[in-house]
């Protein structure tokens, strides 16, 4: 027994978990024998010819079907044989005529002494014969047949499975049973195409992956990278294949293999264009990109927190060079900052923005945070397999001008790529105090002609809602807002905290073309002030 695993050959370097992760299979022991068509040969002997009767006594008969010879012409209708004229090409022509006979056999003649009967459908027995023929001194049954071959019918082994084992960076997830899709050829004889079994395992390696809320840990002096390793798993199957009774399973031998690196992004591979393939964020793209939303004319507030991601897929030690760029407000280069980080996992969170440069840190550049108009961030590093140099794009972050509010909001939101990111909202325009409650109404004793003594509350909750406006929308691409608008994790980011917050937006216009959109950003707070 032997599976053989399709290869997908345009794999990427990282799957998406919300694409469809499928593993196909085919097997050269799933059909133990083909089928072979029955051939059934009925000899009409002169001996046969000349004595049949038509007073209704000789009988033709294919399967339990009847046919009676006349004397008058051939009455394919009633399976009525004329026995005037030539005898033997009337029974073919009769025999063609009929549905039965022609929708399960083919019919020739041979040598003009005989007919074929061959099965269209594999491992079919016949029961072919003439009998009833006056010989003289009574009616006698006379069967002349000859067999060519034995009847097979088309085999695959019972209660044939694949049997496979879900692991994700090691650990078991689930079990798996996957039976193969058989359609047959026309003759039922053999298999139209190699049968596939095929395991379908994104919902159950979602399992796998989350992405957790991005540090905020402010660092002494350079910023930090932080290893998320649960925003990747490797995916793999260990595969084996099964026939017979529970009881008594056949086992053959197990292999194991190997998905892929799988992330979380919500990319659908039928429908998103190739310019959203995942590609980019791979070791082998030059260079290499992060898994980073913004476009790169987006303007951020000096105090708004942005994290780029990092894809390396290498799960040993190995050494960050990162260098970060500094720039006056006129564009002008004013320090150059490198420094190295040790790392050890496959998927990498860095603090990026302005937000995570320390003071210590500019003050031993000499840079003032509000001459700062412009910072780039660069990485290399060597891939300890292929010992290539790997280098990413630099990513440039673009300051307002002026500082941002201290009461604007920062939001962060879970994106298509599975990463945080933040977008900037403006102080807030209204904030209401909510107050829920369900009540009970009492009454002693409960009865139908007695008093109520009253309610009592059985639920109480207060909620605070506020309305705020994104902050300068024409700043964000389209895809920025779409993915925040649509997001199901967002968190308000508020004096170094996150706050939960329940969007209460039922729907909202993102784009049109030709007007400025204020777009509008409802959600809800636990009671308590900010």
């Amino acid at each position: 027994m032997a599976l053989s695993i399709e290869v997908q050959e345009d794999k990427d370097c990282l799957l998406s978990a919300e694409d469809c992760l499928k593993v196909c299979m085919t097997s050269d022991a799933l059909v133990y024998q083909t089928g072979d068509l029955f051939e059934y040969y009925l000899y009409l002997l002169d001996f046969i010819v000349d004595h049949v009767s038509d007073m209704g006594n000789s009988i033709l008969e294919v399967d339990g079907v009847t046919f009676t010879f006349i004397s008058g012409a051939n009455n394919p209708s009633q399976n009525q044989i004329s026995i005037a004229g030539d005898i033997f090409m009337n029974i073919y022509e009769v025999l063609q005529a009929n549905w039965y006979v022609s929708k399960n056999y083919e019919v020739s003649i041979v040598f003009a002494s005989g007919i074929l009967f061959k099965h269209k459908v594999c491992g079919r027995l016949s029961a072919i014969r003439i009998y009833n023929i006056d010989a003289g001194s009574g009616d006698i049954d006379l069967v002349e047949t000859s067999l060519n071959g034995t009847p097979q019918n088309f085999g695959f082994y019972e209660n044939y499975r694949v049997l496979a084992c879900l692991f994700c960076d090691g650990v078991l997830i689930t079990e798996l049973i996957a039976y193969p899709q058989i359609q047959l050829t026309a003759d039922e004889c053999d298999v139209l195409t190699d049968p596939k079994i095929c395991l379908e395992v994104s919902n159950f390696v979602k399992d796998c992956l989350s992405t957790p809320l991005p540090s905020l840990a402010m660092p002494i002096g350079s910023p930090i990278a932080t290893a998320v390793p649960t925003m990747v798993s490797e995916v793999s199957l260990v595969i084996t294949e099964a026939y017979g009774a529970d009881s008594l399973n056949i086992h053959g031998k197990e292999e194991t293999y190997f998905i892929g690196d799988v992330i979380g992004a919500n990319y659908c591979r039928n429908l998103r264009a190739d310019n959203d393939r995942l590609e980019p964020y791979c070791p082998e793209s030059t260079p290499q990109q992060f898994l980073y939303l913004h476009d790169a004319d987006t303007l951020f507030c000096r105090n708004q927190a942005v994290w780029l991601y990092l894809y390396t897929g290498i799960r040993e030690n190995y050494l960050l060079n990162i260098t970060l760029g500094i720039y006056d407000n006129n564009g002008v280069l004013i320090a150059n900052f490198p420094y190295a980080l040790p790392v050890d996992a496959p998927m990498l969170e860095l603090q990026a923005s302005l937000y995570f440069y320390s003071d210590q840190m500019l003050d031993f550049l000499g840079v003032n945070r509000s001459d700062i108009g412009k910072t780039t961030l660069q990485v290399e590093y060597i891939h300890p397999d292929t010992l290539a140099l790997i280098q990413t794009e630099e990513v440039c972050f673009n300051y307002y001008k002026k500082d941002c509010c201290d009461c604007d909001l920062q939001l962060v939101f879970l994106s298509s790529l599975d990463t945080f990111t933040t977008i900037m909202a403006k102080c807030p325009v209204e904030e209401r105090l909510n107050i829920f409650q369900k009540t009970i109404e009492l009454c002693e004793p409960c009865m139908p002609s007695t008093q109520s003594r009253g309610s009592t509350t059985i639920d109480s909750r207060s909620y605070i809602e506020l309305d705020t406006y994104i902050l300068n929308p024409q700043n964000y691409s389209k895809k920025v807002l779409r993915d925040f608008y649509a997001s199901k994790e967002v968190y308000l980011l508020y004096q170094g905290n996150y706050y939960t917050i329940i969007p209460q937006n039922q729907s909202q216009t993102l784009y049109q073309k030709g007007q400025r959109t204020n777009l509008k950003y409802t959600f809800r707070l636990p009671n308590e002030r900010l």
